[in-house]
């Protein structure tokens, strides 16, 4: 065994310590050349900074960020996804189309994409693809708001039994969606089905006690099961509310025309006559509003 001296030992250190130092500063370069290389080609800081730009609400300046990353990486899945999105908020259906499906042909199981699609087409109103683009979401990744989307196609198509189904699946996924609820109770108030649609409209109201619209189908369920007295309440609600909310006014009128309180039939068909923008209906009103007391005074003087 060789023993080295000292001072050679403190030679060989500095030695490795300066061949350290200068494959440090000649690699470390290389590395910071090489990440940034790496992110510009792939659009990463550009791609960054268009998320940033579109969680403030600057959509411009995301769209031209979102555009600069596919000119560094034609392939960028989150641009396209993005792009998508932006389009369809400017109602650019077609061109939201195009881009959401280029990046199906990149990866067709990304988050979202088949969902963003079936809003598409629904906007377009072209409902069977929708449908297809809302099947393929749930599949990849169920939500509450694909199975919402599924309902009200299948309302509008008055395919009820299929809408009860999907605005069920969607309560499933979020209890607290209210617009499931409130659809599915609009549909078993067209079908008839009064207490049931009660039951849901009063759980809409629970979660969101300012919500016109319900306690206005509320009244009208009410008004199909010769409830009127509680039917008056639910409708003098929606004015109470909103005194503009001329539907309101009307269910009033209606409600004490049932109860024979002609006075007060006759004075709410006068308020929704002046509340009505639409001018047919506002000379149906005020036409009902005359036939009201006429009709009844008619019978009283024939009876004396």
């Amino acid at each position: 065994m060789v023993l080295l001296p000292k001072q050679s030992l403190k030679k060989e250190k500095r030695n490795s310590l300066r061949i350290f130092n200068f494959l440090f500063l000649c690699i470390l370069p290389c590395i910071i050349l090489l990440n940034f290389s790496v992110r510009s080609v792939y659009g990463i800081d550009t791609l960054s900074r268009g998320i940033e730009y579109y969680n403030k609400g600057l959509i411009k300046r995301a769209e031209d960020s979102f555009k600069d990353a596919l000119m560094q990486n034609s392939r960028s899945e989150t641009a396209y996804y993005y792009l998508g999105v932006i389009s369809i908020m400017r109602d650019e259906y077609d061109q939201a189309i195009d881009y959401l499906i280029r990046l199906t042909e990149y990866n067709y199981f990304y988050k979202g994409v088949h969902y963003c699609l079936g809003i598409a087409y629904k906007k377009k109103n072209d409902f069977q693809k929708a449908l297809q683009e809302f099947d393929r979401s749930i599949k990849n990744y169920p939500t509450a708001k694909a199975y919402f989307n599924i309902g009200v196609i299948h309302s509008q198509r008055h395919e009820y039994d299929q809408a009860v189904y999907a605005f069920k699946k969607s309560l499933s996924l979020d209890r607290n969606n209210v617009y499931s609820r409130y659809n599915l109770a609009n549909i078993y108030e067209s079908q008839g089905k009064y207490r049931d649609a009660l039951t849901e409209y009063n759980k809409v109201l629970r979660k969101r006690p300012k919500y016109i619209s319900a306690y206005y189908r509320k009244g009208r369920a009410l008004m199909a099961m010769k409830r009127y007295n509680e039917a008056v309440i639910e409708f003098m609600r929606t004015i109470e509310l909103d005194e503009n909310f001329s539907s309101g006014y009307l269910g009033v009128a209606m409600a004490y025309e049932e109860l024979k309180r002609v006075d007060d039939a006759n004075t709410y068909y006068k308020k929704y006559a002046q509340k009505e923008t639409n001018e047919i209906k506002r000379s149906q009103a005020l036409q009902k509003a005359h036939d009201v007391l006429y009709e009844v005074k008619f019978v009283d003087d024939g009876a004396l």
